[in-house]
């Protein structure tokens, strides 16, 4: 099945799968639920015989199946996977015409090095088994992931990568039915036996799995609960927020893929420059980054997860491949470059009849591109106008230079320009991307041309594969700094360019871009065809028509939406927080639909934090109202989930506390609106004091430090997502009652913050209190210690506002903990007590994997009631025990 053929070419666009035929109606395929997936035994066709696992040891690259060997059943079909004759083994993809149509032709067609990347492809079909292991599953399979690993080590090639690859399709999930081996038994001897011929399972859940609509009649409700229950929360909460359905498979699609992903020229990496590569990874980089992955990544062709690769790294060799694995692409020579950067492809429809391509990418080079970046990245690498990689506050500091612009805090500038470009990222030039790399970022520039030199295959459920020859990858960790550097050049030259078009007396431009993102202010109109003309030589094509230029004087009227925020007068910004409002109703809607355990995780980890990024970018004066309706909402919620809709007066501070205090920790929004939004500003100010002049940036009005009686928080959570991840017992909350007790704890503070400053004596000696931005600012550029090149000074003043940030919330949790007890008899303040202890609160996160950890919608409305210190006597249809 799995050789290379040496017969003719096929003119079908999809990689094939043979249809066996079941020699008998016994022969089935073994669920990849059952606790043991047995391996092929392939009966001889002359004597039945049972052929064990240590008669006939062939590795999974070296595979040959014998033309005696007993087909087996595939059970029900996929589109796209035919009968090929009688034999056992796929065609050849005739790559030659994958890209035909517009957009692609064969000046540079996906050509697979070997029998290995068809091997991988010819497994496309086959999901992964979940991550949840049986017994011992678990230790033998780190201990065949630690086989795989050794043998590459011992020897780099691709056929010992490959092996490594496809453990969790072959050694964990792949196998018919047979009464002598179990996983364990395959996982022990693997990659040393016989392969099985790729199996067919259920065609629902691989069409699930590998994107493909299986169910018109599938609701997002359904497709939630189906991914809560195998534990994907970030999924879950995406089908409820974006319930875009799934494009079929069509000619029609496949022809709009291929004009997404235009061809490019062959080899575009030609120097043959070596620059010396930056820091060596280590072990330790290896486990920081993967611990940043979501647990619910989604998975590459190889069916890698992030639950297995962390229960892979538990064996030391697995970290040490991957550590040689990051040096070796490091320095460009890695083998197996077509078989890690080949990516999964799905296709999303989008509101206007087009389609919006999803590329799901290997998640081992996904983790040693995280690697290198996170080693090698220096902020001096990019503009400073380019905030897309790694840059504190992420579009933050660009909607808050938007909005000084709109308030007239930018003396001299009267309009601002959007400029939006043609399919950016996919049609980027790869060779701007070479010499980019080469100028500006030399250490990325081995990996770059080891990653991107040669077109990469993105690969359909079906087989079908188009091909990537230009552009980077939006998947791949390094692709928005390749980016970045592409556009670089361009970027800084039309800034050139307009200061030098700019009257006389009137002040230079000011471009800030978050990736392809980009907005230029200025003191006289830009019209959009002028920009073409600026931007006729760039790797990318100015879309005219969704380009605009706005007078600030109108913008101060009806306003402007930016970065999925709003920048503008009161009744704009009420107006765009209302529709905000109602599309968080409709997922709570939707929430509602669920099961209530179901409903409660996602509440608690998601859905009530999906508007937390707004009060961050819009000033919240004025809208308490708005604000106070969100938490109305989440209330409301939270009540239906309880079963009672009875308003008790602890219901909100309960609500707000953290679970590690006995509360829901679910973040307010009235409370925290002033304190986030003054947090965001203070990291701003440190991205935009690189990119404004000192006198334009020290006019930017400075308010007050906000006192903590007017805020609280749990909007750190877009800066703080790791440790979300890794305690969700401790969302960050908020409060806005601390007049009685934090007085004196917030003159201490800022006694503590305010130290001399380096600028001028008049602003170091003013008495007045300074904002936070200011504060923050100042301490990074007081900085004593130069910084070492490979570590951003950016992390310095960003931990730093992150440090104040969590002090203050810390005050306001004790505060409003403080509220709450004195206002509880002995009795409930032994309940509350009880609720913040560790079994107390573990409920709270128990996901409904399995049949034992699977709450009943009475069961939730009980603990609730329990947790919100409702006496039984008050419900009706809780537990009495």
């Amino acid at each position: 099945l799995l050789s290379s053929p040496g017969g003719g070419q096929s003119g079908d666009l999809s990689i094939q799968i043979p249809d066996h035929q079941p020699a008998d109606n016994s022969s089935r395929v073994s669920s990849p639920a059952e606790s043991d997936i047995a391996v092929a035994n392939s009966p001889s066709r002359d004597t039945g015989r049972q052929r064990s696992l240590s008669q006939e040891t062939v590795t999974t690259s070296e595979y040959q199946p014998s033309p005696t060997a007993s087909p087996v059943s595939l059970g029900p079909q996929l589109p796209g996977i035919r009968t090929y004759g009688d034999e056992h083994t796929p065609p050849p993809p005739d790559l030659a015409d994958t890209n035909r149509g517009k957009g692609q032709d064969k000046s540079c067609n996906f050509q697979p090095r070997n029998k290995y990347l068809q091997q991988l492809f010819s497994y496309n079909h086959i999901q992964a088994k979940d991550h949840t292991f049986r017994g011992t599953q678990a230790s033998h399979f780190a201990d065949a992931a630690a086989r795989c690993a050794t043998r590459y080590s011992r020897q780099a090639s691709e056929r010992h990568l490959l092996d490594f690859l496809l453990l969790p399709k072959v050694g964990l999930t792949l196998g018919v039915q047979s009464e002598e081996f179990s996983v364990r038994h395959t996982l022990q001897q693997y990659p040393d036996f016989k392969l099985p011929p790729p199996t067919q399972i259920e065609a629902e859940e691989a069409q699930e799995h590998l994107g493909q609509p299986h169910n018109l009649r599938d609701t997002p409700t359904r497709r939630a609960q189906r991914l809560v229950e195998r534990g994907y929360l970030g999924r879950a909460a995406r089908a409820l927020v974006d319930p875009t359905s799934l494009a079929r498979n069509s000619s029609e699609v496949l022809a709009k893929l291929k004009e997404k992903h235009p061809a490019g020229q062959q080899r575009p990496f030609a120097s043959n420059a070596s620059p010396r590569a930056g820091p060596r990874p280590t072990a330790e980089d290896i486990h920081q980054a993967l611990a940043t992955f979501p647990k619910d990544t989604a998975a590459g062709l190889s069916g890698w997860s992030v639950p297995l690769l962390q229960e892979a790294c538990k064996r030391k060799q697995v970290v040490e491949f991957l550590v040689q694995l990051c040096k070796q692409i490091q320095n460009g020579t890695a083998p197996g470059s077509q078989l890690l950067t080949a990516s999964r492809l799905v296709a999303l429809d989008k509101e206007d009849g087009g389609v919006r391509p999803i590329a799901v990418g290997e998640l081992i080079y996904r983790l040693v591109a995280k690697v290198l970046l996170r080693k090698q990245f220096v902020v001096d690498q990019l503009a400073p106008f380019q905030l897309g990689v790694q840059s504190p506050g992420g579009v933050e500091p660009i909607i808050h230079l938007l909005r000084h612009a709109v308030d007239g805090n930018l003396r001299g500038y009267t309009h601002v320009c959007s400029a939006d470009f043609q399919n950016a990222f996919n049609s980027v030039s790869r060779k701007a991307v070479s010499a980019a790399t080469i100028m500006y970022a030399p250490e990325f520039y081995k990996p770059a041309k080891w990653a991107y030199d040669e077109p990469s295959a993105l690969v359909m459920y079906d087989g079908t594969v188009i091909t990537s020859s230009e552009g980077v990858r939006q998947g791949d960790p390094l692709g928005p700094l390749l980016f970045s550097l592409a556009i670089r050049h361009s970027l800084e030259q039309l800034q050139q360019q307009l200061r030098s078009a700019t009257r006389k007396g009137l002040p230079p431009p000011i471009i800030v871009a978050y990736l392809d993102d980009v907005y230029i202010l200025s003191g006289q109109e830009i019209r959009p065809e002028k920009l073409a003309d600026y931007l006729q030589h760039a790797p990318i094509t100015l879309n005219i028509q969704k380009t605009k230029s706005y007078p600030l004087a109108e913008l101060r009227q009806t306003g402007l939406k930016a970065l999925g925020s709003f920048v503008g007068p009161l009744d704009g910004r009420k107006r765009f927080l209302q529709d905000k409002i109602e599309e968080l109703q409709q997922v709570l809607e939707r929430l509602q639909d669920l099961p209530k355990q179901h409903a409660l995780l996602l509440l608690r980890a998601s859905t009530s934090s999906l508007l937390r990024h707004l009060p961050r970018t819009i000033e919240p004066e004025g809208l308490q109202d708005e604000l106070q309706d969100i938490d109305r909402r989440l209330l409301q919620t939270v009540k239906h989930l309880q079963g009672s809709y009875d308003d008790k007066p602890l219901d909100q501070d309960l609500v707000a506390l953290p679970a590690r205090l006995g509360g829901l920790g679910i973040t307010l929004f009235a409370e925290t609106a002033h304190l986030a939004f003054q947090n965001s500003k203070a990291i701003a100010d440190l991205a935009l004091q690189k990119i404004l002049t000192p006198k334009l940036f020290w006019r930017l009005p400075r308010e007050f430090s906000p006192s903590p009686t007017r805020s609280a928080s749990g909007d750190d959570l877009q800066q703080d997502q790791d440790d979300l991840q890794q305690d969700q017992d401790n969302p960050q909350q908020d409060q806005d009652n601390l007049q009685q007790d934090s007085d004196d704890d917030s003159q201490q503070d800022q006694a503590e913050l305010q130290q001399p400053r380096g600028r001028s004596k008049t602003r170091a000696t003013e008495t007045q209190q300074q904002s936070l931005a200011y504060f923050l600012t100042q301490n990074v550029q007081e900085e004593p210690e130069p910084t070492p090149r490979h570590q951003s000074t950016n992390a310095l003043g960003t931990g730093l506002a992150r440090s104040i940030y969590r002090t203050a919330m810390d005050k306001l949790h004790k505060a409003r903990l403080a509220r709450v007890q004195q206002k509880l008899s002995q009795g409930q303040e032994a309940v509350r007590m009880e609720n913040s202890s560790y079994l107390g609160r573990r409920w709270l996160s128990a996901l409904p994997t399995s049949q034992p950890l699977l709450l009943a919608d009475m069961d939730i409305a009980a603990a609730l009631s329990i947790r919100l210190l409702t006496t039984p006597e008050d419900e009706q249809d809780i537990c009495r025990h």
